[in-house]
C-alpha cells in the first residue's frame, strides 16, 4: 500500500496515530466538529515503552495549542491538579492507557488544537507531537429527514426518520416534530471515533385529513441552540370525500337564475363530475352538466333539490342531496272551498308559500283573521303550508274571499260555496216531493178530465133525449153530441141540459150554467155514491115510446133503420125510478124505488140486501 493511499485510509477512519519512536503511540480523532452549548467526549488511546517500574504513576495533561500567544499551550485538564479541570473531565482510566476526556459547554473559543502530554515518575515525560483539531460553530447542524419512498394511499402505515450527528452522548440533543400525531421513537447510534448519531421515527396512519401537512423535525442544544427544520409535506392518495354541493346564491326567490358548485375533498382533485335533481315526488333526474359548476336558468319551487358526483383515480363520492330554500309568494289550493249546511257555513282556505304566509278572510267590507262574534277562526301553518278555517253561523250570501300574503307578495281568490251531502239530501228530498205531489196532481187532474171525457163520449153514444117518449139506437146517432133537456124535477124546474141555452157549440157541452159545473162534476155532487167506481157510467136512457117519437120528429138526423130495444116498465111516479130485470134472472124480483135526491136520468140496478150499486156500461152489457 502506497503513502498516499495509506493517508487517504486514516483520514476517512477519523483517527491517526503517530509517535517518535515504536514505544510511543497515541489514537485519537483528527478533528471534531460541534455546536456552541454543546459537549464534545475526545476518544484517546496511549502507550509508553516498557517501564522500569510498572507500578509507576502516570500523570496525564491536556493542553491547548496557542501558536500565535505565549505561553503556546494552555493546560485545560490535569490528571493531578483539577484547577484546570474547570469544564473538562477525564472519561477514560489512565490504568488502562485510556486518555479520553470530555469538554462540556463549549462556546466558539474552543476551537482550537489540542496536545496530550505523559509523565511517567521516574522516567521521562513525552508529548505528542500530533494534535487533535476541534471546531466549535455557532451555526446549527442540519438533521436529515427521510421519507416513504413510495406513493402514500390513505389507510397506509407510515414512518418518518430524521436523524443528527452529535458528539455529546451524555447529553443528547433533544428532538421536536411539528405534528402531535402518530407514535415518536428515539435512538442513539455509535458511530465510533467520538461520534454518534441520534434517531427519531414518526410513525402514523395516512388520513386525508394529514393531506397537504408539512412534516418537519428539528434538535435543540443546551444552551438553546436549535438544528435547522427540515420538513416534507405529505401526499396522501384518497378517493374523493366530504362532497357536497356549495350553493352560491343567498336568498333565492323562484325565477331566479343561480349557480352550483360540487366540491369535495380529494387527491388527485376530481375529474369527473356528475349532477342529479331530485322531483318532488323524490324521481332522481340525470342533468347534463358534467363540470363542477351547475347553472340553473330559472328556479322552481317543484325542482329544489340537487347532488353530485365526484371521482377521481382513486374512487368516487355522492354527494348528500341539497335542498334550496326558494322563497315565493302565497298560492291558494284550488281545494279551497266553502260548504253550506242547513244552519251554518264553513270555509277552509289552503296557502302554499315559503315563507309561510298569513291568511285573511274577506266578506264584502270585514276582515276577519280570528275568531269574534258569529265567527269561528282557525289557522295552523306548517312547514310551507298554512291552512285557515272558517265557520259562520248564520250562511252568508255575500262573496267569502279568502286573501293570504307573505314577505314575497299576496293572493286572493273568490271561494265558491258548495252544499253539503246532508244539505244536498234534504233539498233532492224537497224537490223530490214537491215534483212528486206535483205529478200526483197533475194525474188526478189527468184522471178526471179523461173519465169526464170518457162519460161524455158515452152520453154522445146513446144520445138521451127528454122531451118526447121515442128513443134511438146509438148506432143512430150522429156523430157529434146532440144536446138535450134535463128532466123535470118535482118542482118543475130544470136541473141540467137545455137547448135552449145552446148556440150550436157541441164541444163545449156545458152543464149547470148557473154553478159553471160539469155533468160529471154535477153527478159527483149529487150521487156520491157512484165516485168510488172505475167504470164509466151507463146512462140508460130509455123514456117511454112518446118521448122517442118526439125526440126523432125534432131531430130527424138521429133517425136509424134499427130502433133501440128497450123493456122497461112503465114508472109509477116521476119520483120513482124502477130497474129492468127481465133479462137479470140472477137479481131479486122486489125492489124498492130510488127517490134519494133529485131524479136523474140514470136506472141503477139495486140489490135490496147490499144497497150497493151496479153500474153498467152500456145496454148490451146491461140486458147480458
Amino acid at each position: 500500500m502506497s503513502l498516499n493511499a495509506l493517508t487517504v485510509f486514516l483520514f476517512l477512519q477519523g483517527a491517526f496515530t503517530l509517535s517518535k519512536c515504536t514505544d510511543w503511540k497515541i489514537t485519537i480523532p483528527r478533528n471534531l466538529s460541534t455546536v456552541t452549548g454543546a459537549c464534545v467526549e475526545i476518544p484517546c488511546k496511549f502507550s509508553h515503552p516498557a517501564l522500569p517500574n510498572p507500578l509507576a504513576k502516570i500523570t496525564l495533561t491536556w493542553l491547548k495549542v496557542k501558536e500565535d500567544r505565549i505561553p503556546m499551550n494552555d493546560i485545560i485538564f490535569h490528571s493531578e491538579n483539577s484547577s484546570y479541570n474547570k469544564r473538562t473531565s477525564l472519561i477514560g482510566k489512565l490504568a488502562l492507557k485510556d486518555c479520553s476526556i470530555g469538554i462540556r459547554d463549549l462556546t466558539k473559543e474552543d476551537t482550537a488544537s489540542y496536545k496530550i502530554k505523559v509523565e511517567i515518575e521516574g522516567y521521562k515525560n513525552y508529548t505528542y507531537p500530533s494534535a487533535f483539531n476541534l471546531y466549535v460553530k455557532e451555526e446549527p447542524l442540519v438533521p436529515d429527514l427521510e421519507k416513504p419512498s413510495s406513493t402514500i394511499k390513505e389507510g397506509d402505515n407510515i414512518t418518518f426518520t430524521c436523524r443528527i450527528n452529535h458528539t455529546c452522548p451524555l447529553r443528547p440533543p433533544s428532538w421536536k416534530w411539528n405534528v402531535h400525531f402518530g407514535a415518536i421513537k428515539n435512538v442513539q447510534l455509535t458511530l465510533g471515533e467520538g461520534k454518534w448519531q441520534i434517531v427519531s421515527k414518526l410513525t402514523f396512519t395516512a388520513k386525508r385529513k394529514y393531506q397537504g401537512q408539512y412534516i418537519h423535525c428539528m434538535t435543540s442544544f443546551k444552551g438553546g441552540l436549535v438544528s435547522k427544520v427540515i420538513e416534507a409535506q405529505l401526499k396522501i392518495f384518497y378517493p374523493p370525500g366530504n362532497t357536497s354541493v356549495i350553493v352560491n346564491d343567498d336568498p333565492i326567490r323562484e325565477g331566479q337564475n343561480l349557480s352550483l358548485s360540487c366540491h369535495s375533498q380529494s387527491y388527485p382533485k376530481a375529474e369527473h363530475y356528475a349532477w342529479y335533481g331530485v322531483t318532488q315526488s323524490g324521481t332522481a333526474l340525470i342533468l347534463p352538466e358534467e363540470t363542477n359548476t351547475l347553472p340553473i336558468w330559472s328556479i322552481r319551487r317543484t325542482l329544489t333539490s340537487f347532488y353530485c358526483s365526484a371521482q377521481n383515480s382513486e374512487g368516487k363520492q355522492i354527494s348528500p342531496v341539497q335542498h334550496l330554500n326558494v322563497l315565493y309568494k302565497p298560492e291558494i289550493s284550488s281545494e279551497s272551498k266553502c260548504i253550506m249546511n242547513l244552519a251554518s257555513m264553513e270555509c277552509h282556505c289552503i296557502a302554499y308559500s315559503n315563507p309561510s304566509a298569513s291568511i285573511e278572510w274577506r266578506l264584502s267590507e270585514s276582515r276577519i283573521n280570528q275568531s269574534r262574534e258569529g265567527y269561528v277562526v282557525h289557522t295552523t301553518s306548517s312547514g310551507h303550508v298554512t291552512e285557515s278555517t272558517l265557520r259562520v253561523e248564520v250562511p252568508q250570501t255575500s262573496n267569502i274571499f279568502c286573501y293570504s300574503a307573505n314577505e314575497e307578495g299576496n293572493t286572493e281568490i273568490h271561494l265558491h260555496s258548495i252544499y253539503s251531502d246532508m244539505y244536498k239530501y234534504m233539498m233532492v228530498g224537497f224537490i223530490g216531493i214537491t215534483v212528486l205531489g206535483l205529478v200526483m196532481a197533475g194525474a188526478v187532474i189527468a184522471g178526471r178530465y179523461c173519465r169526464a171525457k170518457k162519460g161524455i163520449s158515452d152520453l154522445q153514444s146513446v144520445c138521451k133525449v127528454q122531451e118526447g117518449s121515442k128513443f134511438v139506437k146509438a148506432s143512430e146517432c150522429s156523430s157529434k153530441p146532440e144536446f138535450f133537456k134535463d128532466y123535470i124535477t118535482a118542482n118543475g124546474q130544470s136541473k141540467g141540459f137545455s137547448p135552449d141555452y145552446v148556440q150550436g157549440k157541441p164541444e163545449d157541452f156545458s152543464t149547470d150554467m148557473e154553478q159553471g159545473r160539469s155533468l160529471l162534476e154535477r153527478l159527483y155532487t149529487d150521487y156520491p155514491r157512484n165516485s168510488i167506481w172505475v167504470e164509466e157510467l151507463y146512462i140508460d136512457m130509455t123514456q117511454k115510446s112518446r118521448e122517442q117519437e118526439e125526440f126523432y120528429t125534432e131531430y130527424p138526423q138521429n133517425r136509424r133503420n134499427q130502433e133501440l130495444y128497450t123493456d122497461i116498465l112503465p114508472r109509477n111516479s116521476k119520483n120513482e125510478v124502477y130497474t129492468n130485470t127481465t133479462y137479470r134472472p140472477s137479481l131479486p124480483q122486489q125492489f124498492e124505488p130510488i127517490t134519494e135526491g133529485p131524479v136523474m136520468p140514470i136506472y141503477d140496478t139495486v140489490s135490496p140486501e147490499s144497497q150497493e150499486l151496479t153500474i153498467y156500461q152500456n145496454m148490451e152489457q146491461f140486458i147480458r
